[in-house]
């Protein structure tokens, strides 16, 4: 949506990735035009005020457009970075536009022509930009998230501590940021001391087949993501995570249908918790079966 609230954007799944325009009051279509043929990852507008133009990015694209009518113009890089692709991007409130690379680098727009890029993360795609408070918020495939002065282009902090994790979403209010990261964990973090609470936990990769009711409080979950967890249902939170399996193993023959591209053996078709021991099985889609010791010990 447009920062004052007049326009919504969005892109379609059509073979040309079509960009379309809304009247946010009315849901009147105001327009309509081919993005590119490649798949477009993101769409952000300016946060200037007064200002709705908007970019699109994503595999070997980045294209500016202004809304009314609608009518986009393809980046000039002008030998200032490589032509590569995108998966976000995020605007200042003086009109400037950032994209997150897949070379690990954050380009930064005037308008459509190419000015400079950031080096700041390790490596990986950036996967998540976003501008708040006269900063820029980066978080990449490294698993590290980033704010950088967007008058100096330099970076002014770096929190490591999410294990190395690809953070895909990052939101700014004041010195609190949620990061959402691809294991399906959301924090909520103090951008100040890097102290962070995860507020929010879940299945992450492929499907969930497993689920078996334990206590009156507790369910535990598997699925073919490699996670076996025991959720609390009176507090709603996942309270364990184990790993189903640290083995490769393929199905002897056929294998379940998946997902996920993890081996059999880190996938589980089934859960059951014994109300005796405390204790939990669980079934891997290569046959084998595991016990557990406890709905705290899922390891």
């Amino acid at each position: 949506m447009s920062a004052d609230g007049k326009y919504v954007a969005c892109v379609d799944l059509h073979d040309d990735h079509n960009v379309y325009i809304f009247d946010a009051d009315t849901g009147a279509l105001k327009g309509k035009d081919k993005g590119d043929t490649s798949k477009i990852f993101d769409i952000a507008f300016s946060e200037k005020p007064g200002d709705n133009t908007f970019a699109t990015v994503g595999s070997k694209h980045f294209k500016v457009w202004s809304p009314d009518p609608i009518k986009g113009e393809k980046g000039l890089f002008e030998g200032k970075g490589e032509q590569t692709s995108f998966a976000c991007c995020a605007w200042d409130n003086q009109g400037t536009c950032y994209s997150g690379a897949v070379n690990s680098m954050i380009y930064v727009w005037k308008g459509r022509n190419l000015s400079t890029t950031i080096s700041a993360h390790k490596g990986g795609f950036i996967c998540a930009l976003r501008y708040a408070g006269g900063k820029l918020y980066s978080g990449g495939k490294d698993g590290n998230f980033l704010m950088i002065n967007t008058q100096t282009l330099q970076v002014e902090r770096t929190i490591t501590n999410f294990n190395s994790i690809l953070i895909r979403a990052i939101d700014v209010v004041g010195s609190k940021a949620l990061v959402g990261l691809r294991d399906g964990t959301i924090y909520e973090m103090d951008i100040n001391s890097g102290a962070k609470n995860a507020i929010m936990e879940s299945h992450s990769d492929g499907e969930v087949w497993g689920l078996a009711p334990c206590d009156n409080s507790h369910v535990v979950t598997s699925g073919d993501d490699n996670k076996i967890k025991t959720w609390n249902i009176q507090t709603r939170k996942c309270e364990y995570t184990g790993k189903i399996s640290n083995e490769t193993r393929k199905a002897p023959k056929g294998g379940a249908s998946s997902l996920t591209e993890l081996p059999d053996s880190q996938c589980s078709r089934g859960v059951g918790y014994n109300p005796k021991n405390g204790h939990v099985a669980c079934g891997q889609n290569d046959g084998t079966l595991s016990v557990r010791a406890g709905l705290t010990k899922l390891d």
